[in-house]
């Protein structure tokens, strides 16, 4: 029986042993790459968009795709399918996608999405929103005339790709050095005429657990399930909106707007004096179209009123070289103010944009809509964060022309008798912060505490600037704070250092507290807030209408990963499995031998067991 127990004793600790080193062995066989970015899935009330992978993910040969030769060997001449492609970002394309997965020669995909250096393709144009973005929830759904972009195609270059569906997982690759891993990978095994094993592979995870749309998906979460999770979540922020004094019941106000959704703001529409939205402007040259509503200007009161909100900007832009026009009789294009048009078709407003007509961004909505295409970019070194170029004098005059209108609005069209210049310093610092690194200056000054800018300047993130993606409404978004905190210190008053007892908030006044430009620290108070900013269709119950989006996004397990290999012949790996199940099989033989003759095979040396056998 002794015996017995020792044979177990050392097959179990064999086994830990085994387990223990299982992790040390698997980060021999695989390279994990961290620098990705998954395509995700999304729902809506009719149907899902985005990618997904089976639980235990897509395997696939991996095939660096530098031109549309590359494709076609993939088609005709690839025999070791299924393959993950490497594109070239330039090389990413609706066309190209759907050919390859109709020919079921990919079983996933990975896009060179470097954001700078020698990994930056550039195409001519790239934007994988609608021609007509925002159709089917605009003002003029519905509208014989101006519905489906009848009279301007917006965005005549989009392909509509980001509201496809996938069965294949996507990610896109953020980091040079893995960048480089990949594609020596490729070139040491896979680039040969006719590469041979072992071949360089990649396993991608991206398993989501949404499916169908979105009545569905939230329908399987309310049920009670094992894994006790959300199959899907609303999409969904916070607005940030904020008024220069703490508004008074009975008083119109001139409303600036950018990127906002009209729903629950503390105003009524009829509150609204006049309506002002910058949308696209960074691709102008000195000159800017003023868009309105050619429905409700055919009232002559509210077409006034517009005419008096132009005559402000044409009157404005003179000062500082810029040329505000009228497009004739042409629809609004898609903007935040036709959220506020549903609600109430008399408020009138302008819609300020670069463009006439169709966009004059290529890239609406794509990864390379950044500034590298306005000649915005700038180092990434600490000391040029107040660089002035020709961009940030270009948005100083754009911004200073609408200050300089909404105060002749607000004053009941008096001009100011003072000039309103925006410091191009200052602009620049907000540009570097941004869309360069969001460690800047300026983002401390707006900090809370020493405390928590240190502890943000060990993540990665600070490196970066904040991601602009919308995600679940639950999540707590980076950049929306931040613009919340800084809109609040540039507008509030500021008390001195030490005077925290006289910093009161009170109903119309919010307080917060930031470290200040000498990083002192002071308390400010002013009249900015928040407020929700998901679609009513998640708010209201029984809510039963096309006229607003339901948008959710899948949840996911915390094993979406990319990870690069090498893959063995068939053959290879047939006869390192049979030997495998032939030594486990004798193994099996031997141990029972041993554990049946144990008596004879080991010998006792216990004294007091051979004092008994005599």
């Amino acid at each position: 029986m002794a015996t017995k127990s020792v044979l177990w004793t050392v097959s179990i600790f064999l086994g830990l042993l085994f387990a223990a080193n299982g992790d040390k062995v698997a980060q021999k066989i695989y390279q994990q790459l961290s620098g990705v970015n998954p395509c995700v899935l999304l729902t809506n009330a009719t149907h899902q968009i985005g990618c997904t992978s089976s639980m235990s993910g897509h395997v696939g040969v991996l095939h660096y795709i530098k031109s549309e030769a590359d494709v076609d060997w993939i088609i005709k001449n690839g025999s070791h399918a299924p393959y993950v492609p490497l594109f070239r970002s330039d090389l990413f394309t609706l066309e190209i996608v759907d050919r390859l997965i109709q020919k079921e020669k990919i079983n996933g995909a990975l896009v060179i999405a470097v954001p700078s250096g020698k990994y930056r393709y550039t195409p001519k144009t790239d934007s994988p929103d609608y021609e007509c973005p925002k159709d089917n929830f605009g003002i003029y759904s519905g509208d014989k005339k101006y519905e489906n972009c009848k009279e301007v195609k917006w965005n005549p270059k989009g392909t509509g790709m980001s509201f496809k569906y996938f069965d294949i997982p996507m990610f896109a690759l953020n980091d040079e050095a893995e960048v480089d891993d990949l594609l020596k990978c490729y070139k040491t095994h896979n680039s040969q005429e006719h590469p041979d094993y072992p071949l360089c592979a990649v396993q991608l995870k991206d398993f989501m657990y949404a499916a169908k749309d979105t009545p569905t998906c939230v329908r399987k979460s309310n049920i009670p399930n094992p894994i006790g999770a959300n199959f899907c979540m609303p999409l969904g922020d916070k607005n940030v909106w904020g008024t220069l004094y703490p508004i008074k019941k009975k008083k119109k106000v001139v409303m600036l707007a950018t990127k906002v959704d009209g729903k629950d703001l503390t105003l009524k529409t009829g509150d609204i004096k006049y309506f002002l939205e910058l949308n696209q402007v960074g691709l102008s040259r000195n000159k800017l179209w003023a868009h309105s509503d050619p429905v409700s200007t055919k009232d002559s009161e509210t077409e006034g009123k517009v005419n008096n909100i132009v005559k402000a900007l044409e009157n404005a832009g003179k000062k500082f070289n810029l040329d505000i026009q009228e497009p004739a009789d042409k629809p609004l294009p898609p903007s935040s103010f036709q959220m506020f048009l549903k609600k109430n078709r008399s408020i009138p407003g302008i819609v300020l944009t670069d463009h006439k007509e169709e966009y004059s961004n290529k890239f609406y909505n794509s990864h390379f809509d950044d500034l590298y295409q306005v000649g915005g970019n700038v180092s990434m070194d600490n000391d040029t964060v107040y660089v002035i170029t020709e961009f940030t004098k270009k948005l100083s005059n754009i911004s200073s022309t609408v200050a300089t209108a909404l105060y002749t609005l607000a004053n009941d069209g008096t001009a100011p008798d003072f000039d309103i210049k925006a410091d191009e310093a200052l602009v620049g610092h907000l540009i570097f912060c941004l869309f360069n690194r969001s460690d800047c200056p300026l983002y401390r000054q707006a900090s809370d505490s020493n405390k928590t800018w240190t502890s943000f300047k060990k993540t990665p993130v600070s490196l970066k600037p904040f991601p602009r993606y919308v995600s679940v409404n639950s999540s707590s978004n980076a950049l929306t704070r931040t613009v919340k905190y800084l809109l609040l210190y540039f507008t509030g008053y500021h008390f001195p250092p030490g005077k925290y007892e006289e910093c009161k908030a009170s109903d119309g006044v919010e307080k917060i507290k930031v470290l200040g430009q000498k990083l002192q620290g002071l308390c400010v108070t002013g009249s900015v807030f928040e407020s929700p900013a998901v679609s009513p269709a998640f708010v209201e119950e029984n809510y039963d209408s096309a006229e607003y989006s339901t948008w959710a996004e899948s949840t996911w397990n915390d094993d979406l990963t990319v990870q690069l290999f090498l893959v063995a012949s068939p053959k290879l790996e047939g006869v390192t499995l049979g030997a495998g199940l032939t030594i486990t099989f004798l193994s099996f033989v031997l141990v029972y031998f041993i554990n049946k003759k144990a008596d004879v095979i080991f010998t006792s040396t216990d004294p007091l067991s051979s004092e008994l056998d005599n």
